[in-house]
């Protein structure tokens, strides 16, 4: 069991204590009237003083000015005696000339001029454009900025738009000093709720830019760790004397929906970052047996963390990781078992992350239940898992289920191949599996 932990961007809306907001070079910035007020500024784009900070898009540029690297763009840009405007507008009217849509931000270099000292064409006007519902948190956004101001920087090198080469934050010297100041710099949260952050929302958001993936910082709400269950609630005595195996304990946990556009998916899932059957710095992406492209729309992020790290091979013992819902909001097709404390209880849909070291192989199973506890295996899945150090992450396609907001369960189990009593061990999310589902969070 484990404590409800708020993993997705959600998690991400928690204001930093600055004690006051330092002043911008303004001389050629504008803010358009949209941008002003998603980012709380001014038309120069100094914080209006009193202004609330808590929304997702002035946080992140608060963290953004906030860096001495943030400063230094500006200033640079400043010194160039360029127009710089700011937008914010949505998605499908970011960017121009027939390529609208599709990115989350731009930098646009206008009026080229041949500069009289250097003979390099600059633009004399450049125009950044951000998205209204750019995918991330705070210091994803944030990172969009810096790497938008980054392009600005290249316009004014001479490099056009379209033809510079693209900036790769993960490389890019300016991108990675922004991070860095951004982590080393910024107070910490007010919010008395986070914890540490693990290696594997690090390195999942900074891939993903930063965010949102699944999140970064999670709530402790007083879970106590080590009480396991089992599927007959007669022997769930037995783990008090037992030792307690610290890569089944269900620590953290989440689940939400989110709605990801076909860039998004296509970038985050389908050309990939989360590519199937690679392992990538420590994580390893498992899928369906036969992987389904993940469609825009709605998508099904769930995760847990455990409170040791799982390991990836080299292990006699047998694992199973599930995501299990009901999918379709019916109670007549429920899985009921024949254990009183089934960790399936009361679900139809079955996604099971499974290594057995008899083969010492990682696999995806996708299970559908219907009327009397009859099971299909479904081969075709848009499913991928991950594992990285302690945590499990699962990102489904919401299409895949009837039901709007389908409720779920997360297990852990693991067993010596026998399923013998004495050895097997479980967790679940809440006291037990007859507590009802949990419903997940709706992100926008």
């Amino acid at each position: 069991m484990m404590h409800r932990a708020r993993l997705g961007a959600a998690a991400l809306l928690v204001g930093f204590a600055f004690a006051a907001f330092p002043a911008i070079a303004s001389a050629d910035v504008s803010f358009t009237d949209a941008a002003q007020e998603a980012f709380g500024v001014d038309a120069d784009g100094n914080v209006v003083e009193g202004s609330d900070r808590s929304g997702t898009f002035r946080m992140a540029w608060d963290e953004f000015i906030a860096t001495d690297e943030g400063q230094r763009i500006f200033k640079d840009l400043d010194d160039e005696s360029v127009d710089l405007t700011i937008d914010f507008k949505p998605e499908a009217e970011v960017g121009s000339d027939g390529h609208e849509g599709e990115a989350f931000a731009t930098a646009q270099g206008l009026n080229w001029e041949e500069d009289e000292t250097t003979g390099i064409d600059k633009p004399t006007e450049i125009k950044i454009e951000i998205a209204d519902d750019t995918l991330g948190g705070a210091e994803r956004i944030s990172n969009t900025i810096h790497h938008e101001f980054r392009h600005a920087e290249n316009n004014m090198n001479g490099n056009y738009s379209r033809t510079q080469e693209r900036i790769d934050d993960r490389t890019d010297s300016f991108g990675m000093l922004f991070r860095n100041q951004r982590r080393a710099q910024l107070p910490p949260s007010a919010t008395p709720f986070l914890i540490d952050r693990t290696p594997h929302w690090d390195r999942l958001q900074d891939e993903l830019w930063a965010d949102e993936s699944v999140g970064r910082e999670a709530k402790r709400l007083g879970e106590i760790l080590g009480d396991y269950v089992d599927s007959d609630s007669a022997n769930a005595d037995k783990f008090e004397a037992q030792p307690k195996e610290l890569t089944v304990d269900i620590e953290l946990y989440d689940g939400y929906l989110k709605g990801m556009s076909g860039l998004q998916v296509q970038l985050d899932f389908n050309e990939s970052i989360l590519e199937c059957g690679e392992v990538t710095d420590g994580r390893r992406t498992v899928c369906a047996a036969n992987p389904l492209p993940m469609p825009e729309g709605q998508v099904f992020v769930a995760a847990a963390v455990m409170a040791g790290e799982i390991p990836q091979g080299n292990s006699d013992r047998h694992y199973v990781y599930s995501l299990v819902l009901d999918s379709d909001g019916q109670a007549g097709n429920n899985w009921v078992g024949f254990l009183d404390w089934d960790l399936f209880l009361g679900t139809d849909r079955w996604y099971q992350l499974i290594w057995s070291p008899v083969d010492g192989q990682w696999r995806v199973t996708v299970t559908q239940v219907g009327p009397n506890d009859v099971t299909t295996t479904v081969t075709s899945s848009t499913v991928r898992a991950t594992i990285e150090g302690d945590t499990i992450s699962w990102w489904i396609s919401a299409s895949e289920f009837p039901a709007a907001a389908p409720g779920y369960r997360l297990t852990s189990f693991a067993h010596d191949g026998f399923y013998t009593v004495a050895d097997r061990i479980a967790d679940v999310t809440g006291a037990d599996p007859t507590e009802p589902l949990l419903v997940p969070d709706q992100l926008e």
